[in-house]
């Protein structure tokens, strides 16, 4: 997994059952939390306990691995997710080969009541939001409302209806798209697609990716053998139809390797086989 998301009960009543006697999304998330820390905890007393005798062997080229992961040590130690680092992207394969969790980022899906969800302010969900990506962060976290109960009416009816019933509700987007869209964001992802026998793909890759390596996403050929790429915005090919009609209105753009993929772009890959 890239990213975790925390589902935290934010709604009451006692129809659905609650293994603590009140709701309370802060520290039910917070338990979680814990969980995760001790359980990276004990995974990385295991792995130092096994490279100190690797480490005495050469001391000074293993220097660096030696004082990162006793780093991490003294944080979970302390009650402090390894998120706290802000690990780049080497860190976080590092971290997703050693197996510990909460170096991952991490957002709180709120599961709130069907009354609540149209509000513009929920305790419980301005709660989590204080909480921070980790303990004494200065910024917010990502904190998604959804309404599960809501979320399974609309999977029972038809997409007409579907439509219908979200905007009597006042909802733009299912809960699910909402949750997509903020794991996007949380994981700086963005999108661009691809058009082949009039049918449009949607590709996902790290925001500021260059124009080779998006092709890359689709074939290694591609990336390795990349000429140019013709590129269009999402609305002009809604708009006009096809890449020969935006290319005789001049809206048509040719990039080079050097070009960064934009969220929305539409792109045609020329390349060398």
């Amino acid at each position: 997994m890239d990213a975790i998301a925390h589902v935290v009960r934010c709604f009451g009543g006692t129809e659905v059952a609650h293994v603590f006697a009140n709701v309370d999304a802060v520290r039910d998330a917070e338990i979680v939390e814990t969980e995760l820390l001790l359980a990276d905890l004990e995974i990385l007393r295991r792995i130092l306990e096994k490279r100190r005798k690797e480490w005495q062997t050469n001391a000074k080229a293993y220097k660096g691995d030696k004082d990162r992961l006793e780093h991490y040590l003294e944080l979970l130690t302390a009650g402090i997710p390894l998120r706290s680092v802000r690990p780049g992207r080497q860190a976080l394969q590092e971290m997703k080969a050693l197996g510990l969790l909460t170096g991952k980022p991490t957002l709180y899906v709120a599961n709130v009541g069907e009354q609540e969800l149209g509000e513009g302010s929920v305790p419980a969900v301005a709660d989590l939001v204080r909480l921070g990506p980790w303990p004494g962060a200065d910024e917010e976290a990502i904190v998604v409302p959804v309404s599960a109960k809501i979320e399974w009416e609309l999977m029972q009816l038809e997409p007409d209806e579907r439509l219908l019933f979200m905007e009597e509700l006042g909802l733009e987007a299912t809960g699910l798209d909402r949750v997509v869209e903020a794991s996007f964001r949380l994981l700086g992802l963005i999108r661009f697609y691809t058009l082949a026998n009039r049918k449009l793909q949607a590709w996902e890759v790290p925001s500021g990716t260059l124009a080779p390596q998006a092709a890359g996403q689709i074939h290694s050929d591609m990336e390795r053998g990349f000429i140019r790429a013709h590129v269009a915005t999402f609305e002009q090919v809604r708009e006009h139809g096809s890449f020969q009609k935006l290319h005789h209105l001049g809206l048509l753009r040719t990039e080079g390797k050097d070009y960064a993929i934009q969220d929305g772009d539409v792109v045609e890959f020329f390349f060398s086989g």
